[in-house]
């Protein structure tokens, strides 16, 4: 995700894996998922606690 302007935000959907998953180790799609997650908000760090606040209980 990348802010734009205020209101308006870019996304952009990329695969995590495909199929056939044989190949890939127990956590394989988690850990891809954590490394993007974690470039994302190392890239934009402002964005992170707006992104993650609907995750809180």
């Amino acid at each position: 995700m990348t802010k734009i302007k205020r209101g308006h935000y870019r996304f952009e959907f990329s695969p995590l894996a495909s199929p056939p998953y044989t190949d890939a180790g127990a956590h394989n799609i988690t850990d891809e998922f954590c490394k993007r997650l974690e470039d994302n908000i190392r890239a934009q760090p402002d964005l992170y606690l707006w992104s993650h606040k609907r995750w809180k209980l």
